[in-house]
């Protein structure tokens, strides 16, 4: 089994084929672009790996999942609301899509 690092550089791609398949979690505009609210400093720099590993997913037949983060716009976890987080990954907003390479 391959692992994925913390740096792009270190990061290893899976074998794929039909019966394995590719998770793909919570990577939103929120948290990969340096310009959301709750940003992974850095986030930007896996997008290229997750697309080569999609494209490596799709082309063995493997399955694809992905997860994301949902709120409404008004939710105890929020600080506005009482809550610790910031407000992010908000339905029917842009930050709640998928971050894709430009």
């Amino acid at each position: 089994m391959s692992r994925v690092g913390t740096q792009s550089d270190n990061l290893v791609g899976m074998d794929y084929d039909a019966t394995t398949a590719l998770i793909v979690v919570d990577v939103q505009n929120d948290f990969a672009s340096p310009s959301g609210s709750l940003s992974v400093p850095g986030g930007e720099s896996v997008i290229p790996f997750i697309n080569d590993q999609l494209r490596a997913a799709t082309g063995a037949g493997a399955q694809i999942v992905y997860t994301q983060d949902w709120h409404p716009a008004s939710t105890p976890h929020f600080e506005k609301d009482g809550g610790i987080w910031p407000v992010h990954c908000v339905g029917g907003t842009l930050i709640l899509l998928l971050w894709t390479t430009p």
